[in-house]
C-alpha cells in the first residue's frame, strides 16, 4: 500500500491520479456514447408527400405509400 500512497506530482498520490483518469476514461467514453451519430442508412431518402405522408422511402422506389403519388425527397 506504501506504492499506491506515494507522492507523484504536486502533492497527488498515485492511488489519486489513477482515480483520476480513470474517471476522465469513463466520461469521455459515456459522452460519445450519448453524442453518437445514427448510422446512415444507404438507398433510404426521407420524404413528404401532398396527401400528408412524411416518412422514409426507397431511393429507387420513390411513391407515397399511403396514396402512390411520386414523390420528391426532402
Amino acid at each position: 500500500m506504501d506504492l499506491l500512497n506515494q507522492e507523484l506530482v504536486a502533492g497527488y498520490s498515485v492511488l489519486e491520479v489513477g482515480g483520476v483518469v480513470i474517471g476522465l476514461i469513463i466520461l469521455i467514453s459515456v459522452f460519445k456514447a450519448l453524442f453518437k451519430k445514427a448510422p446512415e442508412r444507404k438507398g433510404v431518402i426521407s420524404a413528404s408527400c401532398a396527401c400528408g405522408w412524411r416518412g422514409q422511402v426507397g431511393a429507387y422506389n420513390r411513391r407515397c405509400p399511403r396514396c402512390n403519388a411520386a414523390l420528391k425527397p426532402q
